[in-house]
């Protein structure tokens, strides 16, 4: 699924390079190493929900004038629905507004099949809102295999498109500029971010230094 693309901001170096930054990958790590050196050069944007949108369209877009050969493409959906409180009302907004485009995106383009794991995916094979059982991806495997045996198959000719509207750069400047205070990790609420503040305090390294001396893997001086 391409839902996860939904979710984070973006990280812009100085030579044009555009990084997605994910809340639970490089987002921690930002979160944990503020003044890492790859941050000082790069500048950290928001996109908003209808560039996430194009920015999607625009990817499904490409994948289909360059699958020359697949004669049937699926493009799995977002599951939508809560397990113990995981899903948080933005991203199910941002899940929602995926499979909207994922699925009008499939009945507009000839042999591409939108598969809505609300649907294909019973709720008691859900581990968490992003992951599921052995069966529940069993599931999915068998209802695109019944697909592929029943469906009819159109002939199309593609030719290559050149993209639409800005380049990729631009379009990330285009959206709001964010600090590295910004909560890119999984941690939420105002201890999160106090403790950012103070991370990001010049002061709090003599601190440590002083008081709390070098951590355990590091080489002494």
């Amino acid at each position: 699924s391409l839902s996860a693309a939904m979710k984070g901001a973006h990280l812009l170096t100085d030579d044009g390079v555009v990084v997605r930054v994910h809340p639970e990958g490089l987002g921690s790590y930002i979160d944990a190493h503020p003044w890492a050196n790859f941050l000082k050069s790069a500048t950290l944007y928001e996109a908003s929900r209808l560039q996430r949108v194009d920015l999607l369209k625009r990817s499904l877009d490409f994948l289909n004038v360059s699958a020359t050969e697949a004669k049937q493409k699926f493009l799995l959906g977002a599951n939508t629905r809560d397990v113990n409180g995981t899903l948080s009302p933005e991203n199910h907004e941002l899940l929602t507004l995926y499979n909207e485009a994922c699925a009008a995106f499939c009945q507009a383009n000839a042999n591409w099949r939108f598969v809505s794991i609300n649907d294909v995916v019973a709720y008691g094979e859900l581990t968490d809102d992003r992951h599921y059982t052995r069966l529940g991806y069993l599931e999915i495997a068998n209802y695109i295999n019944e697909e592929i045996r029943s469906a009819e198959v159109t002939v199309e000719k593609r030719k290559a498109v050149k993209p639409v509207g800005p380049n990729l750069e631009d379009m990330i400047r285009s959206g709001r500029m964010v600090s590295r205070l910004h909560l890119f990790g999984t941690k939420k609420g105002t201890l999160s971010q106090v403790k950012r503040v103070i991370k990001l305090t010049p002061l709090s390294a003599v601190f440590r230094k002083r008081f709390i001396g070098p951590k355990k893997n590091s080489r002494a001086a």
